[in-house]
């Protein structure tokens, strides 16, 4: 770790080939320190002068105790020469332009809708799990579909099937660890009864042989 007296502490990473690179955390009045920023130097004079400027130029707000919302925390986080861009570099990976856009693509449609005007002290891996879990649920259920589809040549059936499976499954999930969520469940149901009640015609035919 850094040097004592000093606003700010260093530590180093290792990198893919060369030498480690320097991480740099800044002092709060109130105690603690903020998250780690990658300096992309390899030498504790260069991460010093680094640190320093950043505090001299106001980039940095060490006594600043707010906790920023994930939309302020992913601003810039993909951008080419951004805060991952350099850290990765820092350590010897290089990343291409097209897998920036990518990853700032997948955040911005599937996690910033959602988790944008929360705190990250708020972000739990529950809440991201429970996220996940129905977009995992969906293409298993089509498969389901699918195969009942297939076999029994019954598209009401199939459909049928796989509404009923979504809330299983869910259910089944939340039995192995998943955390429940009743509006997620209720949505599963309602689902299921929105199909029952569609296809209620042709059930009354399959339970007639006909």
């Amino acid at each position: 770790m850094g040097k004592t007296g000093r606003p700010f502490t260093l530590y180093t990473r290792p990198r893919k080939r060369g030498k480690p690179v320097y991480y740099v955390r800044y002092r709060k009045p109130e105690g603690g320190w903020t998250i780690a920023q990658c300096t992309g130097q390899t030498s504790e004079g260069a991460a010093e002068t680094f640190a320093l400027e950043q505090l001299r130029a106001g980039a940095v707000a060490p006594g600043a105790d707010e906790v920023p919302t994930f939309a302020q925390w992913a601003a810039g986080f993909w951008d080419m020469d951004g805060r991952y861009d350099r850290a990765r570099r820092a350590r010897g990976y290089v990343l291409s332009p097209t897998y920036l856009r990518i990853a700032e693509l997948t955040v911005r449609k599937h996690l910033s809708p959602a988790f944008d005007r929360l705190k990250l002290t708020d972000l739990t891996s529950e809440l991201l799990e429970n996220h996940f879990l129905f977009p995992v649920l969906a293409p298993f259920c089509l498969v389901v579909c699918l195969v009942v589809a297939t076999i029994s040549r019954w598209v009401s059936l199939a459909s049928l099937t796989a509404a009923f499976v979504l809330p299983a499954m869910y259910l089944a999930a939340c039995a192995f660890g998943a955390v429940f969520d009743p509006w997620r469940m209720a949505f599963a149901v309602a689902v299921f009864l929105i199909v029952v009640f569609t296809h209620r015609g042709n059930m009354a035919r399959l339970l007639r042989g006909e």
